[in-house]
């Protein structure tokens, strides 16, 4: 499946997490850049971000970046980066 599958079918949220989301909606944006065979090289939280005390959003920041490390190829055989934005709610 592709990249994008791939992540929805790893997507969770820890329960202690979910306590701490209430009912608004998060989006983690993430680039991502990988090595000339499509393996990820690094993962970094987009800036322009004023969640950065919200304890909730900074977890579910570590679950996007863990399933990205834990798929490990985007499946394209070049060097890129792609911007994924994790979307995340208890809806």
């Amino acid at each position: 499946s592709s990249f994008v599958g791939k992540i929805e079918e790893q997507k969770f949220i820890p329960v202690e997490t979910m306590k701490k989301m209430g009912l608004r909606p998060y989006s983690v944006p993430l680039t991502i850049t990988t090595d000339a065979q499509g393996n990820v090289i690094s993962v970094e939280l987009t800036p322009n971000q004023d969640l950065s005390d919200d304890t909730a959003y900074l977890e579910l920041v570590q679950v996007a970046k863990n399933i990205v490390w834990n798929v490990g190829n985007i499946g394209v055989e070049k060097a890129t980066t792609v911007l994924v934005s994790f979307e995340f709610s208890l809806q």
